[in-house]
């Protein structure tokens, strides 16, 4: 069964100036790909409860700020693709009049169809508590199923089993890189070890996994599900963001830019900040796999 349910089309619940910011981002999407099916708001802009926060613990600040969570709705799981492969031209558009951090995100309307009557939710909060910014009135939503805290934490538990070991596996990966001295290979390492812990938490929390490597951003969405998650890699002073900044770029400039260069120091500096990751991790997940629990 498919219905238009009683998703908002209002943005009255936010400022003025995030309106603006999301007609933009809307006019830009529509204008490089005028066949999408939808637009829709998600996440704590639609919600209303996001957060732009600065806090201090001891001598470190920290800082916070909800991205706009968009999904794309196209017509074809081709056409979604395409749109995933030029993200990042379509954002650095958007970013040039909006200072908002944004996070998009693009699916077939069969796969978010079948991931609502699937009950994976995600999908089905986007529909419940989703504004939609555009709709071509072309595709219908499947209904919302009743879904029982046990299907949410079956499908926890498994991506937690699936997922952690692998930020493990990488992590053993870097340890042996440095130890035979090939220090971009370990950069790259454990850019993979924090990408895992990251996705992870995605998972867990959110029962979704973007097609993401920005280490910024999962850290960033990670700290909206639990701000605790902030304490893995501070960003307070200049040298935290720099040598965090070098483990972002680790996905692809040690294998492909020469110019790349790493220290052991920097490395074992980043190493710890890891490490606290998978901690925080395996904790705050466990505790929400657990309260699926009725």
């Amino acid at each position: 069964m498919y219905n238009r349910g009683v998703m908002r089309k209002s943005l009255g619940h936010l400022p003025e100036q995030k309106r603006a910011e999301l007609r933009f981002a809307r006019d830009v999407i529509r204008a490089e790909f005028p066949d999408v099916q939808m637009i829709i708001l998600f996440g704590s802009y639609a919600r209303g409860d996001w957060v732009e926060d600065e806090y201090r613990e001891g001598h470190i600040t920290y800082t916070y700020e909800s991205d706009y969570d968009i999904l794309v709705v196209t017509e074809t799981a081709r056409a979604a693709n395409k749109m995933t492969d030029q993200q990042h031209v379509l954002e650095r558009r958007i970013r040039t009049a909006v200072k908002t951090p944004i996070s998009i995100i693009y699916h077939d309307i069969d796969r978010v169809n079948r991931m609502i009557e699937r009950g994976r939710y995600f999908f089905v909060d986007i529909k419940r508590e989703g504004v939609r910014l555009y709709d071509s009135k072309k595709s219908l939503l499947a209904r919302i199923r009743k879904v029982r805290d046990q299907v949410c934490k079956q499908n926890a538990e498994e991506d937690f089993a699936i997922w952690f070991p692998k930020a493990k596996e990488f992590y053993e990966a870097f340890v042996f890189s440095v130890e035979q001295g090939f220090l971009n290979n370990a950069a790259f390492q454990l850019h993979q070890a924090a990408e895992c812990a990251y996705a992870t938490i995605e998972l867990v929390f959110r029962g979704y996994k973007p097609k993401l490597h920005d280490l910024e951003k999962l850290d960033r969405r990670a700290r909206s599900y639990e701000p605790a998650f902030g304490e893995a890699f501070p960003l307070a002073t200049k040298k935290q963001r720099k040598l965090f900044e070098k483990l972002k770029k680790a996905y692809i400039d040690p294998r492909y830019k020469a110019d790349y260069e790493i220290t052991r120091a920097e490395l074992k500096y980043l190493a710890a900040r890891a490490r606290k990751l998978h901690r925080l991790g395996s904790k705050h997940c466990k505790a929400k796999i657990a309260s699926f629990v009725p």
